[in-house]
């Protein structure tokens, strides 16, 4: 069994030079110092101190002054110790990742499930085990952070209310640290999704966010949201929940079938009790069904009126999607974007730009990137 570790910093300018190296990479004690406004003597102190921990190393000297004196060391944050693990769980799929304190990523991987069989802890701690084993880390794990769709109390122990898992106060943390003897956190995946989209940016901070994770074959979606410069997650940690579920690709097949007929590609491969992905649906589309049209029509025609409200309501400067929805560019560029559109020019008799819509770098990891990075956050955040 890894052994678990704590990173224990007590100085907050620790925490300010640890924080300042992540956001760039690598750094000199004299810009660190020139950055932060403290005495070289100072922040020499600092790295020897990070250094001692495993937290910092030398990574190379760097260019000479003008007046030829000696290169400066570059330090960076140390790699290969202090683990990360971060974790999605869906009704579908578990997804997990492995990341050390660089942020590089060790080790992916999603399990196909149907539905939690048995006691929940029991069932996601089995998979947590068999994939910190195939990960093959040796050093210490910091923690392991579980994202859910659905409520998580603000303490990040409990599953509040979930109807994608079909859970009720349940005390998801507590019953998984018993089984893999690791400090677990849990977190609504949508947060996780906003807190790794700013934690792993390297611009300036986000501000007036919202990121939606959507996963297709997920009942429930979610919005992330930074308002200002801060995560908000409401007095009850409900903000951000769409009240209304993602159509259900196997109810719209059937309807489609109805309204079109059976001769199409996809009700060729597929039955009404078959389980249908977005991507088989995709697939059809390009063959010409009409049916896996209606079905992309009816998926968009649902995000985007729940996107416009988002637009009306905060006015954003940035959507960000993450989920296996970015695996599917057609569904969202060709089908949501334009349904946005019209409902706004119907809703506003002047014209409206669209914020930015981007795509999450990790895809359908997203939040499990995401709980990593929550993990980080609570250690090393000043």
């Amino acid at each position: 069994m890894l052994k678990s570790k704590k990173i224990d910093l007590k100085e907050h300018s620790h925490k300010v030079v640890l924080d300042l190296i992540r956001r760039n990479g690598q750094l000199s004690g004299a810009e660190i110092a020139r950055r932060i406004g403290m005495q070289p003597s100072s922040i020499h102190y600092i790295l020897q101190s990070l250094k001692d921990h495993d937290l910092t190393q030398i990574a190379s000297t760097g260019e000479s002054t003008k007046q030829g004196g000696k290169p400066p060391m570059l330090w960076e944050l140390k790699r290969g110790q202090h683990h990360f693990l971060g974790v999605e769980v869906l009704r579908t799929s578990i997804r997990m990742v492995m990341l050390d304190l660089s942020s590089e990523e060790l080790a992916r991987d999603e399990v196909l499930i149907e539905g939690i069989i048995g006691d929940p802890a029991s069932f996601i701690s089995e998979h947590i085990k068999q994939f910190i084993k195939k990960s093959k880390i040796k050093e210490t794990l910091v923690g392991c952070a579980i994202a859910v769709t659905g409520l998580v109390d603000k303490e990040g122990t409990s599953i509040v209310y979930s109807r994608e898992l079909n859970l009720k106060n349940y005390a998801l943390a507590k019953n998984v640290q018993k089984i893999i003897s690791q400090p677990v956190i849990v977190v609504n995946d949508a947060n996780a999704g906003v807190v790794g989209y700013n934690w792993f940016n390297k611009k300036a901070p986000l501000t007036n966010t919202i990121y939606l994770n959507i996963n297709m074959n997920s009942s429930d979606i979610g919005a992330g949201l930074i308002l200002g410069d801060k995560y908000h997650t409401g007095r009850a940690g409900i903000a951000g929940e769409f009240l209304e579920s993602l159509p259900s690709i196997t109810t719209l097949f059937s309807e489609g079938m109805d309204r079109l007929g059976i001769s199409f590609p996809i009700v060729e491969r597929f039955n009404e009790k078959d389980y249908i992905r977005m991507k088989d649906v995709l697939e059809s589309f390009t063959q010409g069904c009409k049916i896996s049209e209606y079905i992309l029509k009816q998926e968009a025609a649902f995000l985007a009126h729940e996107m416009c409200r988002l637009i009306a309501l905060i006015d954003p400067d940035t959507f960000v999607i993450g989920g296996d929805a970015t695996e599917t560019r057609v569904l969202l560029n060709d089908f949501t974007l334009p349904a946005i559109e019209v409902e706004l020019s119907e809703k506003f008799p002047i014209p409206m730009q669209l914020p930015p819509i981007v795509f999450s770098e990790f895809g359908r990891y997203a939040s499990a990137f995401g709980a990593a990075a929550l993990l980080m956050q609570k250690q090393i955040n000043p």
